[in-house]
């Protein structure tokens, strides 16, 4: 009886309603809100094609054809959908000389700093009402941080010397591909009235994300 209840639930959620639980159980999360100002949100990012789409995709990349193979779809359909939507920074795309391949990614970090040339005031503002109402507390509950220093076994020190510019150079000059684009933060800041006075383009991204981004006209490279 109460399996049967929860599932008769399940099926009454709007599609909106499931891609908030499948974010949510991602990475930095997506939680709910009383206000639920996260479903319109997702609202002004998906249309409800694309979120089913993304309620079926994995965080490990996939074929278009396969995808469409284990949805039982159009292969074509399913290629140009998954397409629109790495165009539209909703999930993350590595193209190779002869294949493209898609994967699910999280609100943060992936679908919001994909965002940083397609925001707006609106949802700026509505990103800046979630982040007040429920993510911030969100990322805040993790009991590992997201982004924090991993211990290497070795003895730490209170004072690290600054890494001099040679060093940074090195670290450039081993990378592939570079792509420069602005900060998603920056961008955000200023479209609700909290702009920080920093420069702009300053983020780096390197390899397969540095190909994405320049690929959607994001980013630039030198």
């Amino acid at each position: 009886m109460g399996t049967n209840l929860t599932e008769k639930r399940e099926n009454m959620k709007t599609v909106y309603e499931k891609l908030q639980n499948r974010l949510d159980a991602m990475a930095t999360g997506f939680p709910k809100t009383k206000s639920k100002i996260e479903i319109k949100i997702l609202q002004q990012l998906f249309k409800e094609n694309e979120a089913e789409i993304f309620l079926n995709l994995t965080p490990f990349l996939e074929k278009p054809e396969n995808t469409a193979l284990r949805l039982n779809l159009d292969i074509k359909e399913v290629s140009s959908i998954l397409e629109t939507m790495a165009q539209k920074g909703l999930l993350f795309r590595l193209r190779k000389p002869d294949s493209v391949s898609y994967a699910a990614v999280p609100f943060v970090v992936g679908i919001f700093e994909y965002q940083v040339n397609k925001l707006n005031k609106e949802i700026s503002r509505d990103i800046q009402k979630y982040y007040d109402e429920g993510f911030s507390q969100s990322i805040m509950a993790y009991k590992h941080p997201p982004m924090r220093t991993i211990p290497v076994d070795k003895k730490l020190i209170t004072e690290w010397p600054i890494a001099p510019y040679e060093d940074v150079e090195e670290i450039f000059d081993k990378q592939g591909k570079i792509a420069l684009l602005n900060c998603v933060c920056r961008t955000w800041g200023r479209l609700v009235d909290n702009d920080c006075n920093k420069p702009l383009e300053t983020c780096f991204y390197f390899g397969s994300h540095a190909d994405y981004f320049v690929e959607n006209n994001v980013g630039r490279t030198g």
